[in-house]
């Protein structure tokens, strides 16, 4: 098959739809596939280059962005001409709601394509907006979202949450698809931790978080919970593993230094090979992830499949992940002594940790990119020679 895939932000850049598009992009490769990925050249202010670039075998095209309004909207003069240019057997979208996802959809439908979209939900849930950002937000999805639905072949809802809202807008059952986040299966393969923790001169218990530095993903959430673990436990490192692209580490350090809580928060930036990747998880006690909204979390997948047990937010499809008191625990958004009694119990209780973590490992094995395309290989034939 020839596949087109349409994403705001692509590799080197790093999140969850980076690696998400581009571990899937690698797999279809692997399986034979001709895949070509169309995203902007400019994410959140940074240029991102080469315009061309083979990357893996995949075929990656960042076309120019005429005006960055938000990570949403983003003027592509181009992608309505680029996207159907080397004739795809299907077009897969990320996302319905930024302003590539109807441009793509449109082209597709012109160009008789077939077309899939992924889903993350109501736009409204995936961040804190109140006033006329929320109105925005639910007037798109009143509005131009189920005709959007309509028009894709086949619309893949990142976790079950997503079908409800799916259906409320009259999606035909036979288009609707629940495609999860996946890991590689190289995360199985056990790390050691030693060599993360002398290269920042960690010692004693580490609860871990990996993602983007946003206020979306609760990172002040989680620096509100230090003082209370650190009444509970004594000592303990909170190691915070990701990138800032909006300048937001400055406002964390400040809150840590107005808790007292500096000297055990520590910042590390981005961590790009897979190998000191899985070093970080390995190195920890425990996993965190603290966010106002996730679709699935990778890299709570990926911690899991390192033996750790994670402390997640009950959002999004965080509640999937795991069975609360099984694999980790399930805390609310904001609720920070909630978030610090669980991250305590695990550090106190090493046998209770190395329990749920090993519980996790078994479970997260259906989530990997291998067993991720082939489930999307048949959604894309499904759309392509009608079996739908």
């Amino acid at each position: 098959m020839r596949i087109a895939v349409v994403t705001p932000s692509f590799h080197p850049l790093i999140g969850g739809i980076e690696l998400y598009f581009l571990n899937l992009s690698k797999e279809f490769v692997r399986r034979g596939h001709e895949v070509h990925v169309y995203t902007a050249d400019r994410v959140m202010g940074i240029h991102v280059s080469p315009p061309e670039e083979d990357m893996y075998g995949v075929k990656v095209h960042r076309l120019p962005v005429l005006r960055e309004l938000t990570f949403r909207a983003k003027l592509w003069p181009s992608l309505f001409r680029r996207v159907t240019e080397t004739s795809p057997d299907v077009i897969h979208v990320c996302g319905h709601d930024h302003l590539h996802s109807p441009v793509s959809i449109l082209a597709a439908r012109m160009r008789r394509v077939s077309v899939v979209t992924t889903t993350w939900g109501p736009l409204e849930k995936q961040s804190e907006c109140r006033g006329v950002e929320r109105f925005v937000f639910n007037f798109y999805d009143a509005t131009v979202t189920p005709i959007l639905f309509q028009m894709c072949d086949k619309v893949l809802a990142r976790n079950p949450l997503v079908v409800p809202w799916l259906r409320s807008y009259h999606t035909p059952e036979r288009k609707i698809r629940m495609t999860p986040a996946g890991i590689p299966e190289d995360f199985f393969t056990p790390a050691d931790g030693e060599s993360f923790r002398k290269k920042y001169d960690l010692e004693g218990r580490i609860a871990l978080y990996v993602g983007r530095l946003t206020p979306q993903k609760g990172c002040h959430q989680l620096i509100k919970t230090i003082p209370h673990v650190l009444e509970r436990v004594g000592d303990a490192n909170f190691v915070f593993v990701g990138p800032d692209y909006i300048g937001f580490q400055s406002q964390l350090l400040k809150l840590s230094h107005e808790l007292g809580v500096e000297d055990h928060v520590i910042f590390t930036g981005p961590i790009r090979e897979a190998e000191a990747e899985k070093e970080a998880f390995a190195a920890s006690e425990i996993f965190i992830m603290p966010s106002s909204f996730e679709g699935f979390c990778q890299a709570a997948l990926k911690a899991m499949a390192q033996g750790k047990p994670v402390v997640l937010t009950n959002v999004g499809g965080l509640p999937y992940v795991i069975d609360h008191g099984v694999e980790g625990f399930l805390v609310e958004y904001g609720d920070s002594r909630g978030m610090a009694e669980a991250i305590s119990r695990l550090l106190l209780s090493p046998d209770l940790a190395k329990k749920m973590g090993e519980k996790g490992r078994v479970r997260v094995r259906k989530y990997t990119f291998p067993a991720l395309a082939e489930q999307m290989e048949e959604i894309y034939k499904e759309v392509i020679y009608g079996r739908g």
